[in-house]
C-alpha cells in the first residue's frame, strides 16, 4: 500500500487576531460617539410638548373611558386642580444614556409617561397612551425613539464596516420595558 496525506491548518497572524479581537471595542466606542452625536437631536424631539391645554368648561375633554370622565368629576374638574400645573417634569424626564459597552437606553421615568408618551415596545406601539393626551397633541414616542436607534445602528455598522471590511458584522437586538 502506497498512501500520502496533506493536511492543513490555518493559523491567524498574531497582528490579525489582534487586530480583529479589538472589533468589540471598537463596536462600543463607535456606538457611544454615534450617541453622543445624536442624543441632543433626540432629546430635542422627545422633549416637544404641545401648548396649552385644549379642553375648558366649553370644549370637555374626550374621556377613555367613564370612569375617567368620574374621577375627573369626582376631583372638581377644572376648578379641583384638573388639569394639573405644568412643570415640564414629563417632558424633562427623558434621557440617552450609554454605558460604553454596547448598550444604548433610552428612557422617562416620570411616573404618568407611559399614558403620555405611550409604550416603546415594537409589539405595541404607543398602548396606554391617553387618547385625549394624543387629541391634545402630545405624540407617541415610539416612532422617535425608533427613528435615532435605527439610525445610531446604522451608523455604527457602516463605522465598523469601514474599518473591519468583510472581517466583522455588527447585530443589534432592542427591548422595552412597560411598567404599568
Amino acid at each position: 500500500m502506497i498512501r500520502a496525506s496533506f493536511t492543513s491548518k490555518g493559523k491567524l497572524l498574531d497582528s490579525l487576531s489582534a487586530y480583529l479581537a479589538s472589533l468589540q471595542e471598537n463596536v462600543n466606542q463607535t456606538q457611544k460617539q454615534v450617541v453622543d452625536e445624536v442624543a441632543p437631536d433626540a432629546l430635542d424631539e422627545l422633549r416637544y410638548k404641545p401648548d396649552g391645554s385644549p379642553w375648558s368648561e366649553d370644549n370637555p375633554i374626550p374621556w377613555t373611558s367613564v370612569v375617567q370622565g368620574k374621577a375627573f368629576h369626582a376631583s372638581g374638574g377644572f376648578g379641583g386642580g384638573i388639569p394639573h400645573v405644568r412643570t415640564n417634569a414629563l417632558p424633562d424626564g427623558w434621557i440617552v444614556t450609554n454605558d460604553g459597552n454596547g448598550k444604548t437606553t433610552v428612557a422617562n421615568n416620570v411616573p404618568g409617561a407611559l399614558y403620555v408618551y405611550g409604550s416603546l415596545a415594537k409589539t405595541n406601539p404607543g398602548a396606554h397612551q391617553q387618547y385625549f393626551l394624543a387629541v391634545a397633541g402630545w405624540p407617541t414616542a415610539y416612532p422617535t425613539v425608533k427613528y435615532w436607534m435605527d439610525y445610531v445602528a446604522d451608523e455604527t455598522f457602516k463605522s465598523i464596516k469601514d474599518q473591519f471590511g468583510d472581517f466583522a458584522s455588527v447585530t443589534t437586538t432592542s427591548r422595552a420595558y412597560t411598567r404599568l
